[in-house]
C-alpha cells in the first residue's frame, strides 16, 4: 500500500468532510433565521385572521337575527380595522410565501447534503483503517521484522553453540567418559526460524522463501565452529 496516497487521500477526505460540515451549518444557520425572521409576519397574519373570524362571528349573529344590512356599529369598526391592516397583511402574506419557498429549498440542500456527509463519513472511516494499516506496513511491520532478524541470529548462535556442546558431550560419551553436567544444544539443530504471525501478510519472496522464516544454517554452522575454536584455545593454554 502506497503510503503517502493514502496518508494524501486520507486528508483530502477530511478536508471534504470539514467543508461539508461547514456548509451544512451554514444551511442551518439560515434555516433558523428564515424561520426567526418572519416571526413579524405570521403575527401580522394572525392578528388579521383574528378580525376576519370576528367579523364572520358578527355576520353570522346578525342572520340569525334576521338582519339583511351589515353596515355601520361593530361591523364598521371591524371593516375598518380588517382594512388598515390590508396592506401590512398582503405583505406579510408575500413574506410568509417567500419565506415557505426558501425553507423548502434549504432544508432540501441540506437533505443533500446530510446524504453527502454519510458518505464522506463512511470514506473516511475507510481511509482511517487504510492509514492505519499503511502505518503498519510503513513502519511496526519493518520494526518487528529488525527484531525478528535480532533474535534469529541470538537463536543460530544459541543453536551453533548448542551443536558445539552437543558434539563435545558425544566426544566424552564415544571415550567413554561421563559428565554431569547439564546437556544443552542439538548435533542437528534446526536451520530455520520461523516469526511469522498468523493474519499478517508474511509473503513469499521471489527466491521461494518467506518474510519472516529467517534460514540460519549457515550462522549456526559458523557459531559452532566458534564455539570449538574457542574450547580448543581454552585447552592449549592450559
Amino acid at each position: 500500500m502506497n503510503f503517502e496516497y493514502t496518508k494524501q487521500t486520507l486528508e483530502t477526505r477530511k478536508e471534504l468532510l470539514s467543508k461539508a460540515q461547514k456548509q451544512y451549518d451554514e444551511i442551518t444557520a439560515k434555516i433558523n433565521a428564515a424561520e426567526a425572521g418572519a416571526a413579524g409576519a405570521r403575527e401580522v397574519v394572525a392578528e388579521t385572521e383574528k378580525l376576519r373570524n370576528e367579523r364572520k362571528s358578527l355576520f353570522a349573529s346578525l342572520l340569525s337575527m334576521g338582519k339583511t344590512v351589515f353596515e355601520g356599529g361593530k361591523v364598521k369598526e371591524l371593516d375598518d380595522a380588517i382594512a388598515a391592516k390590508r396592506d401590512d397583511a398582503d405583505r406579510a402574506a408575500d413574506i410568509l410565501a417567500a419565506q415557505s419557498e426558501l425553507l423548502e429549498r434549504l432544508h432540501s440542500e441540506r437533505v443533500e447534503l446530510a446524504h453527502k456527509m454519510n458518505k464522506l463519513s463512511e470514506l473516511l472511516l475507510i481511509s482511517q483503517h487504510e492509514m492505519f494499516v499503511a502505518e503498519m506496513e510503513q513502519t511496526h511491520i519493518p520494526e518487528y521484522l529488525k527484531a525478528a532478524e535480532e533474535f534469529a541470529r541470538a537463536s543460530a548462535k544459541l543453536a551453533g553453540y548448542g551443536k558445539a556442546a552437543a558434539i563435545m558431550c558425544s566426544n566424552l560419551h564415544e571415550k567413554g567418559i561421563r559428565t554431569a553436567t547439564h546437556v544443552y544444544g542439538n548435533l542437528i539443530p534446526a536451520h530455520t526460524v520461523d516469526l511469522r504471525i498468523d493474519s499478517f501478510n508474511f509473503q513469499k519472496r521471489e527466491d521461494g522463501s518467506y518474510i519472516g522464516v529467517f534460514d540460519v544454517s549457515e550462522q549456526i554452522e559458523q557459531y559452532s565452529n566458534e564455539a570449538m575454536e574457542n574450547a580448543q584455545k581454552s585447552i592449549s593454554t592450559h
